[in-house]
């Protein structure tokens, strides 16, 4: 059963084949991240899947596919530099 929350995108795809072909290329399983990160498989899976966020998760996936983090979660640097703008009060 999908998760009703999310809408898979193109993007989602694309992110979640180059993270596979990542850990493929370097020999490493999502366990293998699991176990770096200290978390659950499930979290990793479903970090990878695009159903959940873990900063630690998504920040140990993007080294290893050498990719920065604000390219693979481009929605989440923007949140976040907007809630901190927004806490900070600034443009207020």
């Amino acid at each position: 059963m999908a998760n009703a929350k999310h809408q898979e995108t193109a993007a989602d795809r694309e992110r979640y084949w180059l993270l596979v072909r990542a850990l493929d290329d370097r020999g490493l399983r999502m366990v293998d991240v699991a176990h770096r990160c200290r978390v659950g498989l499930s979290m990793v899976s479903q970090v990878v899947s695009g159903f959940k966020r873990s900063r630690k998760v998504e920040i140990a996936l993007a080294k290893i596919a050498g990719v920065p983090h604000a390219e693979l979660w481009p929605k989440k640097e923007a949140h976040e530099t907007h809630e901190k703008t927004r806490k900070a009060g600034v443009g207020a």
